[in-house]
C-alpha cells in the first residue's frame, strides 16, 4: 500500500471505502518501522474466521455474539486507567494488549466484524462507552433489500 497516495484519495473522495486496519498500522510504522503489516492483518483475518461460531441467527443475535467474542473471550476493553498511554495510539499495540481506546481500537474490531458479522463493508460500529469502562455498545446497519434497512443497536 501507497501509505501518501491511499491518504491523498481519502481527502479528496472521503466516501471509498478504504482499509482502516491497513491504514491505521501502516501510520504505526512511523514509531515501529519493523512493524510487520501483514501479520497484524493476518491476526484480524483469523479472527474474524474465529468469530464465524458466534454469528448465528438475526443481526441483533451476530451483534451479541460478536460482542461476546471480542470483549469477553478475546478480552478487547477500554484503557480506561492509563487512558492517554501513547501506545493506546497503534493498532499493533491494542492487538497485542487488547487495550487502547476507541478510535484506535475500532479498525481491529470493525474488520472482524465487517467480515464476519455482516459479510461486507457496511460492518457493525462497535464501541466503548464514554465514562462506562465496562460496557460496550455495538451498532449496525445493514440494507436488508433496496426498501429497508435493517438496523440494532445493543449494549454489550
Amino acid at each position: 500500500m501507497d501509505l501518501d497516495a491511499t491518504l491523498n484519495l481519502l481527502a479528496s473522495k472521503p466516501e471509498i471505502s478504504v482499509d482502516l486496519a491497513e491504514i491505521a498500522l501502516q501510520l504505526a510504522r512511523d514509531e515501529y518501522p519493523d512493524l510487520d503489516v501483514e501479520a497484524y492483518l493476518s491476526q484480524l483475518t483469523a479472527m474474524a474466521h474465529e468469530s464465524q461460531r458466534y454469528l448465528a441467527g438475526g443481526l441483533e443475535a451476530r451483534l451479541a455474539g460478536l460482542c461476546r467474542y471480542l470483549f469477553h473471550d478475546m478480552g478487547f476493553r477500554g484503557n480506561v486507567q492509563t487512558y492517554y498511554d501513547p501506545r493506546n495510539s497503534y493498532l499493533n499495540e491494542v492487538i497485542e494488549r487488547r487495550t487502547g481506546i476507541p478510535i484506535t481500537w475500532r479498525p481491529a474490531i470493525d474488520r472482524p466484524g465487517m467480515r464476519a458479522c455482516c459479510g461486507a463493508s457496511d460492518g457493525p460500529t462497535l464501541s466503548h462507552q464514554f465514562g462506562q469502562p465496562t460496557r460496550h455498545s455495538a451498532r449496525a446497519d445493514r440494507p436488508a433489500d433496496a426498501e429497508q434497512s435493517e438496523k440494532c443497536l445493543l449494549e454489550c
